[in-house]
C-alpha cells in the first residue's frame, strides 16, 4: 500500500539500490525465514506503472553490474538481480526478459564512451554470478 501512488514511484529505485547496495544478508539470515532479497526487489518491480520509472528501477538492480570487478566488488551486490531474473523465469516470464533486455540494451546505451567498461562489468558478472 506504500508504494501505490504515482508520488511513491520515486522511492521503488532508491529502495531497490539500498537492498542491493546495503543490506548483504548473513548465511544465517539467509537460512531464516525473512524474506529473500530477490523477492522483495520482484515485488518492488510489479509495482512500476511507469516506463520511465521502470527503466530507473532496471538501472538500480543493474547498476553494479555494469562496473562489476571481482577483485573489489562483492558478489552480494550483484546477486539480487540474477535471483530475481532466476525466479521469474517461472512465474514472470515477462518480468525476466524484459530485464535481460535491459542488460543487453545497455551495453550500448548506457554511456557510450564506458561501453568496453561496461561490457566487461556484465561478462565478469555473468561469469560470477553462474
Amino acid at each position: 500500500r506504500f508504494f501505490t501512488g504515482p508520488e511513491t514511484q520515486t522511492l521503488v529505485s532508491d529502495c531497490i539500490r539500498y537492498i542491493c547496495g546495503v543490506i548483504h544478508p548473513t548465511n544465517e539470515m539467509l537460512n531464516s525465514n525473512i524474506v529473500p532479497r530477490w523477492a522483495l526487489i520482484g515485488w518492488l518491480l510489479t509495482t512500476i506503472t511507469s516506463n520511465v520509472m521502470a527503466a530507473q528501477t532496471k538501472l538500480a538492480l543493474f547498476y553494479d553490474w555494469f562496473f562489476y570487478n571481482k577483485e573489489s566488488d562483492s558478489i552480494m551486490n550483484i546477486e539480487p538481480g540474477i535471483l530475481v531474473m532466476n525466479h521469474a523465469l517461472k512465474s514472470h516470464p515477462v518480468i525476466a526478459a524484459t530485464l535481460m533486455d535491459f542488460i543487453i540494451r545497455m551495453t550500448d546505451e548506457f554511456c557510450p564512451e564506458l561501453q568496453r567498461e561496461v561490457w566487461s562489468g556484465i561478462n565478469y558478472s555473468f561469469k560470477d554470478i553462474i
